[in-house]
């Protein structure tokens, strides 16, 4: 520390500051802090650059601070209640934007991203916000990195035109991109479906029964009036870009909160949870598959004696749970959400024709279900404690379940 010398403070901000950027000649520093707002800085004596207008044509080096006039639409392109976390930009001269939401999601769009009417695509992510999301030195993959559920996703970037597996159908009367994977590939559907104006499910936000989904008209805020455009703006385009996100690889598994998470699965691959998916891990090339079913973050975990399917429990409003096939990562049943405020713990039966689940609601209601056809068998009540596991009865087969409270042991 004796080698460096402290040139200066730059004290504007408010709140704590959140990103900042140099520009290309290192002159001047561009910061945003949790207020949402954009400050300028001389790094030669950290002095205050209160002339935005002087700044419109500086040339950054890297793009990281998401409030800034290159990025305005990106802002008014989201769902209700929605707002930017973070993004990058691949390059110092970019034509590509990736944006972290709160809501879990990231988006990629054209840079510079101005036009109200700009097309994005849109990937689930993480659960929870998202908390950074940066491209790699050769752009050839996306890190993202959530803010709560302790998760590290990477993924691979590929460009439409220039991927021989991808087909890109001719579509004249969208400027969206539909892709379609050539019948046989290694991709399948591991490629995300483009953006589209209301999705199936909201990730990590219960907003099915509310009818203004989409934001009608954004909330703007302060920054947004004070950013100015260069002298010579560059082209502003609204098509949906040409880049496309696969999900790679997760690093991190859901260790909080949850009993069993880990298990080998019929082929002796290793299957966990993280964040929103459940992962298959060959041990042999530590490849990666995933279930993509859930819609919030998972809370609860289960496997059949054998490894062959997998039962995922979520959180949320309306909380269910996915049954799947650890080879292939598809769906083999749904669960009604009967639960409140999440699914909190799972077993099969030892033949796996019965699947016990809790909830955590107040009583903590137990139910079993013949997990095939959906029936619901029996439904009882808990108790008040929170229930951190169960079992079935090796002795009564499928009539008894073993659930476990605080240091005591239960039969119903």
């Amino acid at each position: 520390l004796d080698e460096f010398e402290l040139i200066g403070k730059c004290v504007r901000h408010t709140h704590p500051v959140t990103e900042l950027d140099f520009s290309a000649d290192g002159e001047w520093i561009r910061s945003n802090s949790a207020e949402q707002d954009i400050q300028f800085f001389n790094s030669d004596d950290a002095s205050l650059q209160s002339n935005l207008p002087a700044m419109r044509d500086v040339v950054w080096n890297s793009w990281s601070c998401p409030y800034n006039w290159h990025v305005k639409s990106a802002h008014r392109t989201t769902y209700k209640g929605e707002r930017i976390t973070s993004i990058h930009t691949p390059s110092s001269t970019p034509k590509y934007l990736c944006v972290g939401t709160s809501l879990g999601y990231l988006r990629l769009h054209l840079f510079p991203c101005i036009p109200e009417d700009a097309e994005s695509h849109r990937f689930a992510a993480h659960a929870g916000p998202v908390g950074t999301v940066r491209f790699t030195f050769d752009e050839s993959h996306v890190i993202s990195a959530g803010k709560h559920d302790r998760t590290v996703i990477q993924w691979r970037t590929s460009v439409f035109e220039e991927d021989p597996e991808v087909e890109v159908l001719d579509m004249p009367e969208s400027d969206d991109y539909a892709l379609e994977v050539r019948e046989g590939s290694d991709l399948e559907e591991d490629f995300m479906a483009p953006d589209a104006p209301v999705m199936d499910g909201i990730l990590n936000a219960q907003l099915k029964s509310d009818p203004q989904t989409l934001q009608s008209s954004p909330k703007i805020d302060a920054w947004f009036d004070s950013v100015v455009a260069p002298s010579h703006p560059p082209k502003q385009l609204t098509a949906t870009p040409d880049l496309s996100l696969r999900l790679e690889y997760v690093y991190g598994y859901k260790a909080e909160g949850m009993r069993s998470q880990v298990r080998y699965s019929k082929e002796g691959e290793v299957v966990l949870v993280a964040s929103t998916l459940g992962v298959v891990l060959s041990r042999n090339n530590k490849a990666q598959k995933f279930f993509h079913g859930h819609t919030e973050a998972l809370s609860s975990f289960a496997c059949t004696q054998d490894g062959r399917y997998a039962a995922t429990g979520q959180m949320g409003h309306e909380p269910f749970v996915a049954i799947w096939d650890t080879s292939t990562c598809e769906t083999v049943a749904t669960l009604p959400d009967i639960h409140a405020n999440a699914v909190s713990a799972m077993a099969f039966s030892n033949s796996s024709t019965m699947l016990a689940t809790v909830g955590l609601d107040e009583d903590h209601t137990i139910s079993v279900f013949e997990w095939r056809s959906g029936s619901l068998v029996a439904r009882m009540y808990g108790g008040t404690a929170h229930i951190f596991d169960l079992c079935f009865s090796r002795q009564d087969e499928d009539l008894a379940v073993l659930y476990q409270y605080r240091e005591s042991r239960v039969t119903c």
